[in-house]
């Protein structure tokens, strides 16, 4: 079957990539019934691959210590301002409030001696940046990593070509201008200082070079650490290591010691410190997770609509038009559904319309999911309408995190015991 895709994860378990959900269903009789009929294996439920973003909001911990810091500048303000106008003060005040603001994203790294250092910054990038990238994905893997029978060096030199291309044509898009938090960092955005892509040197993230130096002058040390460093940062996510999409990692300033004592630093050094700060600088924004999403077509008759739109509402689908068949009572239905929820909806849908309405799913696109998975209510407003530990509305963001996190063994704040008041201990019977 040239549909099927088979691999190993780290842990050993066989991965079968199928399709669909009926495509997998068959693939899996097949294996019981004919390929392996007397071998017992136990099947896990579906895995699902998420995205991870950032969003250009400091997190609540570097929040808390900016509006510390704040303060402290707004007590020294009005002790050295005592002789200024009303009007002076003012604009010295917003001044220090941007200079702040714009300092807190900013992360500096350095070796133990100081014999290396590397300022970098997280910007969120426009998303329609990112699917452009991702429509080119191919393209640009086989070009970035040497399969279309030219020299690595040529195929690798013309894939960032045509990925410069791609971000410069993006950047053209009608939405651009409103997306004033990327040009507020890059005024003068030059597709030139873009020095790679990832993750697997072919994905949705930008490496930019913003230390108004060439390429040519880096340290092949140093460019090298910098490289593999950003394939690593964007890897993992920070809240379940799944890979990142739309985040554009930006060099400031790399500074290497003339003079080191006759020491050597090793590569492994200067790409610890290189991730370092790039996980850093990722780490200081609020982290958000991106499902994909499948279209759906439907057809379904006017006594059963009513049914079809419960089904959909059951699974987090959001409808998108709806049409009647001239000269019938046939509506065409089209709506975005989770990929996490489309199992078995349609069995579901055909058992609720009485068989009167069939799915059709393809995949659209990949959508962020606007909720923090460690949101926890601060203001009075907040804990009126959450709770005190946000424990009266479900979080899907942190639901679906936790199930990643669980499936990859990774550690999950979960409270074993809710309410340790309401247990009780049951008399033994003699």
């Amino acid at each position: 079957d040239p549909n099927v895709q088979i691999g190993v994860t780290a842990t050993g378990q066989q991965v079968i990539n199928t399709s669909g959900e009926l495509h997998l269903e068959r693939c899996l009789r097949d294996l019981r019934t004919t390929f392996a009929p007397g071998i017992d294996f136990k099947v896990s439920e579906p895995l699902i691959g998420f995205l991870e973003t950032i969003v250009p909001q400091l997190n609540r911990a570097k929040q808390a210590e900016m509006d510390a810091e704040k303060d402290r500048a707004k007590k020294n303000n009005e002790e050295d301002g005592e002789g200024l106008t009303a009007e002076d003060a003012w604009e010295r005040k917003k001044q220090t409030e941007e200079k702040t603001k714009d300092e807190a994203f900013v992360v500096t790294r350095s070796t133990k001696k100081d014999t290396f250092l590397v300022k970098v910054r997280a910007v969120p990038l426009p998303f329609f940046v990112a699917k452009a990238l991702q429509d080119k994905q191919s393209t640009l893997n086989d070009l970035l990593n040497g399969n279309e029978g030219k020299t690595r060096e040529e195929d690798a030199q013309s894939g960032l070509e045509i990925a410069r291309s791609i971000v410069a044509k993006a950047l053209k898009h009608e939405d651009a201008q409103k997306e004033k938090r990327f040009y507020q960092v890059f005024p003068s955005f030059d597709s030139s200082s873009l020095m790679m892509i990832g993750p697997d040197r072919a994905g949705p993230n930008l490496l930019l070079n913003c230390t108004k130096r060439p390429l040519s002058s880096f340290d092949p040390q140093v460019s090298n650490a910098i490289h593999t460093a950003f394939q690593m940062a964007v890897e993992k996510g920070p809240l379940c290591e799944e890979p990142l999409i739309g985040v554009a990692l930006a060099v400031l300033d790399v500074q290497m010691a003339k003079e080191m004592d006759g020491e050597k630093i090793l590569s492994g050094q200067l790409i610890q410190v290189v991730r370092d700060a790039f996980k850093e600088a990722i780490n200081i924004h609020e982290s958000r997770l991106v499902e994909p999403m499948y279209l759906v077509h439907l057809h379904c008759n006017d006594v059963m609509l009513r049914r079809l739109y419960a089904v959909i509402g059951k699974r987090r689908g959001r409808i998108i038009t709806e049409d009647v068949i001239e000269g019938t009572q046939t509506f065409v239905v089209k709506c975005y559904l989770p990929v996490e929820r489309s199992f078995g909806f349609a069995s579901s849908l055909r058992a609720r319309t009485s068989g009167m309405a069939s799915p059709q799913l393809v995949f659209s696109h990949w959508e962020i999911i606007p909720e923090d998975p460690y949101f926890v209510p601060t203001t009075a407003e907040e804990k009126e309408e959450f709770g005190e530990n946000a424990n009266l509305k479900p979080n899907l963001a942190r639901s679906l995190m936790d199930g990643v996190r669980k499936r990859k063994g990774l550690p999950v704040e979960e409270l074993i015991v809710q309410h340790a008041e309401k247990q009780r201990t049951l008399a033994r019977k003699k």
